[in-house]
């Protein structure tokens, strides 16, 4: 899928990992002569397709939209620009759809995630101080991208929509490309099929949605610099219109899950253009046959290594249960690409201030404005696990998060309690407590050398049953008469 892009911010929608494949190593064609425009007892080649050559230009007038031929002719010269580009052979036409956005709001099903797997995406929105109790975090993301996604290929469907923004429904080449490389990707491959594995963490999988998003990007971003420099391309969005940069000041985009499902596309991009600098487009098909196993990676580079382990136990006493996922799983990882975003939402919050300087996290790159997820309160990340509980009509969480060593497990704390202050929490008796607002709760943040803990509940007492370790530090005359609970016995996680 592909996102509008603003100055400062872009989003997409997740493409789900399902039968993900690899494409091919590039290997130019440049033996054949793109001024012959003979269709004649020819066979296909890389850069023409469908009687359309790479570099030829096109008799159509967008103005009032693209018939049916004028659409076929616009989508067959795009696939043999990124065969050029990207030096691969579609071997079949990819259906393509043109709607409205409101055609697409209309058409798009709503969230039906149920049960644990909504509890979770709440609790997870919750934990990085994106989406409170005042919001449902599954409608808000569907809203997200009701507003803003420009495009996306159906895995199951195995055709393209291009959404747009004009009453009369026109197509933007770039968002075309990013889509027609992924029909690709997911249809052909180097034989290399990429699925995350059943038990793959959050974490894994975005750096592994990274790798596929960020070589379609690189694919885009030289199809956009050709357009730019050679070729004649239909760009509504370049020259007018109602997209851009006015879909992003929409009131209805939430930032914080804007920043947090961009991460693919901003850190994936940096990371694909490294590998590829370095051993060129052959260099980046390889990285499917062993891709990157954290968002850690997709910052810092291939060389960092895996997830540290890390061993939890369940001190929540019988008051407390822990939600299952609909995959039986009990827990998210949220990886430094989410930790990065719960402190560089506060650069877009409503609350007056931030927790970091912008500089830190918008950067110069390239003439224009990037992201950078790198960030001094989220660097060292090592591994992390997010419990979601239940307690009747109340939850809460407890959250993990080891770190490389001690100095950035309290780099890390001094963030996050700076944060909790932003949120206008205050310490009361060895925790935070945040009385009012979508965050109110009550908190515990401790620190035993590499490892972070966090528990979140919405009281003192029923911190310290979510949590007993934290029965040390609240007095009994604070966290009141049922704190001790029924304890259950602690069970010990496996590491990972």
């Amino acid at each position: 899928m592909r996102p509008s892009r603003p100055s400062l911010l872009l989003v997409l929608l997740l493409v789900a990992l399902a039968g993900c494949a690899a494409p091919t190593g590039f290997s130019p064609a440049d033996t054949d002569d793109p001024t012959d425009q003979s269709n004649e007892s020819r066979t296909d080649v890389q850069g023409w397709e469908n009687g359309h050559w790479y570099n030829a230009s096109l008799s159509v007038d967008s103005d009032n939209g693209l018939n049916d031929s004028e659409l076929d002719a616009v989508v067959a010269r795009s696939m043999a620009r990124v065969e050029r580009i990207r030096g691969v052979e579609f071997r079949e036409d990819v259906d393509v759809t043109v709607v409205r956005r409101d055609e697409y709001r209309n058409e798009t099903p709503g969230e039906t995630a149920a049960g644990g797997d909504r509890v979770y995406e709440n609790v997870h929105h919750r934990a990085l101080f994106l989406v409170g109790d005042d919001a449902d975090s599954a409608s808000v993301a569907q809203q997200n991208s009701e507003s803003s996604v420009l495009g996306y290929y159906s895995i199951p469907e195995d055709r393209i929509v291009i959404v747009s923004d004009s009453e009369q429904p026109s197509i933007d080449e770039i968002t075309l490309s990013q889509e027609l490389y992924h029909a690709y990707q997911f249809r052909y491959g180097n034989g290399v099929e990429i699925r995350a594995p059943p038990s793959a963490s959050d974490d894994r999988v975005t750096a592994l949605l990274s790798l596929i998003e960020g070589d379609a990007n690189l694919v885009d971003g030289e199809y956009e610099a050709r357009c730019e420099a050679e070729w004649d391309c239909f760009r509504p969005r370049a020259t007018g219109g109602t997209g851009g940069d006015a879909d992003v000041a929409a009131p209805d985009i939430h930032m914080g899950l804007y920043i947090l499902s961009y991460f693919p596309y901003a850190e994936g991009q940096s990371y694909v253009e490294s590998v590829r600098s370095r051993e060129g487009w052959e260099g980046v098909s390889d990285q499917y046959d062993d891709p990157p196993v954290s968002t850690e990676q997709i910052i810092h580079g291939p060389d960092v290594a895996g997830p540290l382990p890390l061993d939890s136990r369940d001190h929540s006493t019988d008051d407390w249960e822990r939600v299952r996922r609909s995959d039986g799983s009990g827990t998210v990882t949220v990886g430094e690409a989410g930790l990065a975003t719960m402190f560089a939402y506060t650069l877009y919050d409503d609350r007056e201030g931030s927790v970091i300087d912008s500089e830190a996290f918008v950067r110069e790159r390239g003439g224009g404005a990037a992201l950078d997820y790198d960030l001094n309160y989220s660097n060292g990340w090592g591994n992390d696990r997010l419990y979601a509980y239940e307690n009747g009509d109340d939850a809460g969480y407890v959250w993990q998060i080891r770190w490389d060593d001690a100095d950035n497990a309290s780099t890390f704390v001094d963030g996050y309690e700076r944060l909790l202050s932003y949120h206008g929490a205050e310490r009361r008796a060895g925790h935070w407590v945040l009385d009012d607002g979508p965050f109110a709760d009550a908190y515990y943040v401790e620190r035993n050398g590499d490892t972070v803990t966090i528990a979140s509940a919405p009281s003192a007492d029923g911190l310290v049953t979510l949590h007993p370790p934290a029965t040390g530090d609240i007095p009994a005359d604070v966290r009141g008469d049922g704190a001790a609970g029924n304890r259950k016995p602690a069970s010990r996680l496996p590491s990972v």
